[in-house]
C-alpha cells in the first residue's frame, strides 16, 4: 500500500540525491542533493486464495514506483531529460533527517539501477508551482531508526525477486 511517509512527532526535511544529476541543497550535510517536499513508496500483495489446496502464502510482490515532489529548480531540465531519454542512473538515495539543532537522518532509502519513469510539472501561481517525479528500480535497501539508535535495515532485488 503506498502512502507519503510520516513519522509521528517527527518534522522531517528530505533529500534525494540522483547519480548525475546534482541538486541545488546548500545543507551542510546535503550539498548538491535535491530538496524534496514529500515523497511515496509502496508495495503490494496479492495473497494467494485460502483453502486452495496449495499451501497457502503470499502472492509476487507489486512494486509501485517511488514518487516525489519539489519545486522547479535547475535540476528540472535533467530530471526532464533523464525521463524522456529513458537514462539508467546507478542509484538513487533518499535520507530523512529529523529538524533541529543537532540533525539526525531516521529514515535512509537507497534505490539501485534507477530510472525517471514519470515527470510531470504544474503551477496555479507564482508560488504553487511543483513537480512530481517517479522513479522505478532494480534493488532497494531501506534503513529505518530504531528506538535504541541502531538501524533496522531490509533489502529486496526485484531483479531476482528475493531478499538481498
Amino acid at each position: 500500500m503506498a502512502a507519503e511517509h510520516e513519522q509521528p512527532g517527527v518534522s522531517g526535511t528530505y533529500f534525494l540525491q540522483i547519480d548525475g544529476i546534482p541538486g541545488t541543497s546548500t545543507n551542510i550535510r546535503h550539498q548538491r542533493e535535491i530538496e524534496i517536499e514529500s515523497y511515496s513508496l509502496g508495495v503490494m500483495t496479492a495473497e494467494a486464495v485460502p483453502g486452495g489446496g496449495g499451501g497457502g502464502g503470499a502472492g509476487k510482490p507489486e512494486f509501485i514506483d517511488f514518487s516525489f515532489t519539489k519545486a522547479p529548480d535547475s535540476t528540472s531540465p535533467l530530471i526532464f531529460k533523464s525521463a524522456v531519454t529513458g537514462t539508467h542512473h546507478k542509484k538513487a538515495v533518499l535520507t530523512a533527517d529529523k529538524g533541529g539543532d543537532q540533525p539526525q537522518t531516521y529514515l535512509k532509502i537507497t534505490m539501485e539501477d534507477v530510472i525517471v519513469s514519470g515527470f510531470s510539472t504544474s503551477g496555479q501561481s507564482e508560488d504553487s508551482s511543483s513537480e512530481e517525479v517517479s522513479l522505478d528500480y532494480g534493488k532497494i535497501t531501506m534503513s529505518s531508526l530504531a528506538p535504541d539508535g541502531t538501524f533496522v535495515t531490509t533489502c529486496w532485488n526485484r531483479k531476482t525477486a528475493k531478499a538481498c
